[in-house]
C-alpha cells in the first residue's frame, strides 16, 4: 500500500510518460503541431493548447493556453507537457510525451508537510488550540488541495492533448 502510495505521489509531482502512435507520417503530425503553436488569436478557442518546438521538428513544450489561476514563479503554467516525435515507418509516427505539474505544487507540499506536522506535536504536548488547528488544516486540508490540483491541471493537459491529436495511450502491439 506504500509502494502505491509512493507511485501515485511520484506520478503526480514529477514526470509521467505516455506514448502515442498516430496513423499519420512523421510529415502530417508536424503539420499539426505547427498549426496548433501559429495559431494565436482566440484565448478561449478551443483547443485549450498552445506552445512551441523546441528543437524543430523533434521536440516541442506545450501548456494550456488558459487556466483557473496563474502560478507567479519561474513556471508560470499550472502543467507541462514535453513531447519528441519520431517516425514509426512510412504512415506511422511515435509521440512520447512527459507531463508534470508546475514545481511548486511539491514545493508548498514539502513546506507545509513538516510544519504541519510540528504544530500537530506541539498541539499534543501543550495542549495549545491554536498550534492543533494550524496542523489540521495544513496537513489534512493543504496538501490534499495542492495533490488535487497538481493532479487536475496534468490530467486536463494530457486529455487536451489527446483530444486535439485524436490519440490514446499506445499497447503494446503498436510499439513493436
Amino acid at each position: 500500500m506504500l509502494r502505491n502510495l509512493y507511485k501515485t505521489l511520484y506520478k503526480t509531482f514529477y514526470y509521467n510518460h505516455f506514448v502515442y502512435v498516430v496513423h499519420a507520417p512523421l510529415e502530417t503530425v508536424i503539420e499539426q503541431l505547427d498549426h496548433l503553436f501559429r495559431e494565436k488569436s482566440g484565448l478561449f478557442k478551443s483547443p485549450n493548447l498552445s506552445g512551441r518546438f523546441i528543437s524543430f521538428p523533434g521536440s516541442f513544450r506545450m501548456t494550456a493556453k488558459w487556466s483557473l489561476g496563474i502560478i507567479q514563479n519561474f513556471e508560470k503554467d499550472p502543467a507541462i507537457l514535453k513531447g519528441l516525435l519520431s517516425s514509426a515507418g512510412d504512415t506511422k509516427t511515435r509521440i512520447d510525451i512527459s507531463i508534470r505539474p508546475n514545481s511548486v505544487f511539491l514545493i508548498l507540499s514539502i513546506f507545509f508537510l513538516p510544519i504541519g506536522l510540528y504544530n500537530l506535536y506541539q498541539a499534543a504536548t501543550t495542549k495549545d488550540a491554536n498550534s492543533l488547528l494550524i496542523g489540521l488544516w495544513m496537513t489534512f486540508v493543504a496538501i490534499p488541495v495542492l495533490f488535487f490540483f497538481a493532479r487536475g491541471a496534468s490530467n486536463a493537459l494530457r486529455k487536451n492533448f489527446q483530444q486535439y491529436m485524436n490519440v490514446r495511450p499506445a499497447s503494446e502491439d503498436e510499439l513493436l
